[in-house]
């Protein structure tokens, strides 16, 4: 059973970082512009990161194994309309279509391995799930390289509806994951404030790499999502049967390393989209060759995760933070001095020694967060750490993205001559060496505060009454 939750888990975040390296083709054979193609994934998060939040009310009202095939399904039909796609408007619709199916995927997997698992061993649960979670979006690029080296972009999407439906059958007749339904009633209230205010914040931090932070149209979403969300908290803080419950974050376990975690998405993020950046628009590396540079990393990555979940179990996450946090710091450190003529196995054992650092710390500290957690309020921590997670990660993007662009500018200017591709080049790299050091710091600030960790207790908090008391 967990098998095939992994699965599903994997094809779906699989299909969230594999778009990235098809947009120039997908340009190409539509002549639509990058702000447009930028819509297949932009529509994507948008639609997960409005799911997640409402994920804690979907667990309590309908089966596991109910969510699990609408999931697939979303997935399979999308994927479908992708592949066979005649233009754009119908891909978009597609994407849009398969990011039900991830926005209940995930939410729905992280519930389920912390249901199947005791409270002493759900380090080494996040750390088997782990393995699709980080494995899986890790290695998109490498995978969608190869396939656009020798096939068109469409034969991705035709594998992946040929598995979704394979997982769609096997879970039809053999999902068997038991969990009790509730009779909640749906906070429409919460759910409209919560879509608006983090579909909101997601689609304007998104946009501000592509139109700016002057755009009208971002300032208005970006004063459009606080709103929203201070009437959201507000509004569940008040409710008996919240949508999701504020009240974990009287646990101070959980809220800290939420905060760890936040800043360590800005150290994740940034390497993913900066590395590739640099092998393809600086190096003039092919898809295919900087993929095949960041796949042992990603499989490290992945399969590391597997071993420092158990020993998390054992040791606690003090001394896992403490040592992948200072290996991330210091190689990224490094990684902000790249040159033009660095050779290609250096950047690659710099790549993977950072993957090896983060294997410490990424899905350890998920799990860490959770151990003070009930059972009956698992998908409300969930959804609050998932969504919390993925607007840090949109956020700190958009931000490295900006030092990015601000740095080449300012090397354009001060050379105050005509542009080269030379100049040009330059110019970028001194963009992508500044963002990697504004994310070596955020990594800094993450191991500082790791030193502060403390062990707690396996129980620290229960349920009485439906309502949340802590110890």
């Amino acid at each position: 059973m967990l098998v095939i939750i992994l699965a599903g888990m994997v094809i779906t975040m699989l299909n969230q970082s594999i778009i990235n390296i098809l947009l120039p083709q997908i340009m190409k054979q539509f002549a639509i512009d990058a702000s447009s193609a930028q819509w297949l994934v932009t529509a994507y998060l948008l639609v997960c990161g409005m799911l997640v939040p409402v994920s804690a009310y979907l667990v309590q009202k309908f089966t596991y194994k109910q969510l699990f095939i609408t999931a697939m399904a979303f997935f399979t039909i999308g994927s479908y309309i992708c592949a066979i796609a005649p233009g754009f408007e119908v891909l978009l619709i597609g994407r849009i279509i398969q990011s039900i199916g991830g926005g209940l995927s995930m939410p729905l997997s992280m519930n389920i391995f912390m249901s199947a698992f005791p409270v002493e061993k759900r380090g080494s649960a996040m750390g088997l799930l782990g393995v699709g979670l980080i494995l899986a979006p890790a290695m998109g690029p490498s995978i969608s390289g190869y396939v656009t080296a020798f096939y068109n972009w469409n034969v991705l999407f035709y594998a992946m509806t040929a598995i979704g439906l394979g997982l769609l059958l096997i879970a039809l007749f053999f999902f068997s994951f038991k969990n009790e339904k509730g009779d909640r009633k749906l906070d429409i209230v919460g759910m409209i404030t919560s879509s608006l205010g983090f579909g909101s914040l997601l689609y304007g931090v998104n946009a501000i790499s592509a139109k700016g932070w002057n755009d009208p149209l971002v300032l208005t979403f970006l004063v459009i999502a606080p709103v929203c969300l201070t009437v959201f908290v507000g509004y569940e803080l008040r409710k008996e049967k919240p949508l999701l419950e504020m009240k974990v974050f009287k646990d101070f376990n959980f809220s800290y390393t939420i905060i760890v975690n936040i800043i360590l998405q800005v150290a994740l993020y940034g390497g993913m989209m900066l590395m590739p950046l640099y092998l393809q628009m600086i190096r003039g590396f092919s898809p295919l060759e900087a993929g095949l540079l960041m796949l042992p990393g990603s499989l490290l990555l992945g399969l590391m995760g597997i071993f420092t979940g158990k020993l998390s179990d054992r040791i606690g996450i003090k001394p896992l933070a403490i040592v992948g946090l200072t290996i991330l710091t210091v190689v990224t450190f490094k990684m902000a001095n790249l040159t033009m003529a660095m050779p290609y196995n250096e950047v690659m054992l710099l790549y993977t020694i950072r993957a090896f650092g983060l294997s410490f710390i990424l899905m350890p500290i998920t799990s860490a967060g959770l151990v003070t957690i009930p059972l009956p309020l698992i998908p409300h921590a969930n959804a609050l750490s998932s969504t919390l997670r993925q607007v840090a990660a949109s956020i700190g993007i958009a931000v490295l993205v900006v030092i990015m662009s601000s740095q080449a500018n300012y090397y354009l200017q001060d050379l105050g001559a005509a542009v080269t591709s030379e100049s040009a080049k330059l110019a970028s790299l001194s963009g992508i060496n500044r963002a990697f050091f504004v994310s070596a710091m955020t990594s800094a600030i993450a191991l500082l505060l790791s030193f502060f960790f403390r062990r707690p207790k396996l129980v620290q908090a229960k349920v009485e009454n439906d309502v949340l008391a802590f110890e």
